[in-house]
């Protein structure tokens, strides 16, 4: 039976600051603060844009965030002390599914596409024309292509290896992979320091409109409705202000 909203107890804190990467699953972050969904719970909330998910990490491991937009596998990571230091961290509430993309330069689209056009007729668009296209840069001696996710522990690390392995390409042996933040990974492949990369939005589709990349495949033909971000806190914030926590919950909801 639900509670009725006067019935609701009073956070604990009235002053939160949350942390939040530029991606389009902030969104709901940005618009309960927007929207005054975060002040109708009683909730002062400055937003943290931060540059990267290790800042995220580090923040919230240290105490300087009160939670966060995460990386789903970050919460479990982070529990384990698998890394960073070991902080247990809970979440309660998924963001986002899916929204993640692969995109490669013009340079390497051109070549998959001579290598194997019919590959890259075929829709959902496979990794077997880069198969090819890594077969024969290897036999010229040329250098591995270089491909990036944005975290260790992510969704797109997952979603990129299982693309390239599907279509035959090793990401162990045939590849070089990188971790490069979100915001950067565009930037990089325009200025030719990465050949392609899994990210989710606006930065495969801002490759495409300045015209330096192409979008090969979005992550929900590779694993539908996979859980993408969520909102997370540590473990013993959420013990000590447990009324705070649900007010978060709410606005964001």
């Amino acid at each position: 039976r639900q509670t009725p909203r006067d019935a609701w107890p009073s956070p604990e804190l009235d002053t939160l600051t949350l942390g939040m990467l530029p991606l389009n699953d902030a969104a709901p972050l940005v618009v309960a603060r927007e929207r005054g969904f975060f002040a109708e719970q009683g909730l002062d909330v400055t937003l943290s844009v931060e540059s990267s998910w290790a800042g995220i990490r580090d923040a919230m491991q240290l105490a300087l965030l009160d939670g966060a937009q995460m990386l789903p596998l970050m919460p479990l990571a982070s529990t384990l002390g698998l890394d960073g230091r070991r902080t247990p961290m809970l979440s309660a509430l998924t963001l986002s599914l899916g929204g993640n993309a692969i995109t490669v330069s013009n340079a390497l689209y051109d070549d998959m596409l001579a290598a194997d056009p019919d590959a890259m007729a075929a829709s959902p668009t496979s990794a077997r024309a880069l198969a090819t296209v890594v077969r024969r840069r290897r036999e010229r001696g040329a250098p591995p292509l270089r491909f990036a996710s944005v975290y260790p522990f992510s969704s797109h690390r997952y979603l990129l290896r299982y693309w390239l392995a599907e279509g035959g390409v090793d990401p162990d042996r045939d590849l070089e992979l990188r971790v490069v933040p979100p915001p950067l990974v565009a930037q990089q492949l325009e200025a030719g320091w990465l050949d392609g990369y899994c990210v989710g939005e606006p930065w495969n589709t801002l490759a495409a409109r300045r015209e330096r990349g192409r979008v090969l495949i979005g992550s929900h033909a590779i694993w539908q409705n996979g859980q993408e971000k969520v909102f997370a806190v540590r473990e013993e914030w959420a013990q000590a202000y447990p009324a705070t926590h649900r007010a978060v919950l709410r606005a964001l909801l």
